[in-house]
């Protein structure tokens, strides 16, 4: 039996917690993503009209984009909700140490408005390979719910943490709402 190291662990934690995908996916409610030239950025689709999302603005990725999933939708209108996991590389290269090549993971909440432009935002590391973070368990439902529960284990003198991260689409307005507890 082979034991990992620990950022070989995170890693695959992420990998597996995660579930990475790159390809773009089928329109959901006339709208599909797709990664960049550079993949730094995601670009929503609807008909002709292409905008990039500017994530770098809204949540901390440092290395390129490994893929991105558009979990739910709200649909066109005067506000749309987007649910996001985005996947990017925890760096830039093999000089950013074993981290270099692992990944981070976030949910990304977006209000947009007609125009595809973010009017607002919310974001959660849920697996990384630079921060403690252990993830338990996630479950997507098919209207587009989510709940991930992760621990953030005891570091630099904080206590560990138990966290929810949940996203609600009856009530996408609401964004991620998180529930932060002491073990």
């Amino acid at each position: 039996m082979k034991t990992l190291t620990a950022p070989a662990s995170f890693v695959l934690s992420a990998c597996l917690f995660a579930g990475l995908s790159i390809a773009q996916a089928e329109p959901v409610n006339g709208l599909s993503l797709q990664p960049d030239s550079r993949n730094r950025d995601v670009v929503a689709i609807v008909g002709s009209q292409r905008k990039p999302l500017l994530l770098w603005k809204v949540a901390s990725i440092k290395g390129p984009i490994q893929g991105q999933t558009l979990i739910a939708d709200s649909g066109p209108g005067k506000e749309r909700y987007l649910l996001l996991s985005v996947d990017s590389r925890s760096g830039t290269g093999p000089a950013d140490g074993p981290c270099g090549k692992g990944v981070e993971t976030d949910l990304i909440w977006l209000a947009l408005n007609d125009k595809l432009e973010v009017r607002k935002n919310d974001t959660y590391r849920i697996a990384s390979c630079l921060e403690p973070v252990e993830g338990l368990t996630r479950e997507d439902q098919p209207d587009g719910s989510v709940r991930a529960t992760l621990v953030r284990p005891a570091h630099g003198g904080e206590p560990s943490r138990s966290v929810t991260v949940r996203y609600d689409a009856s009530d996408a307005a609401q964004g991620l709402q998180v529930h932060d507890r002491v073990n």
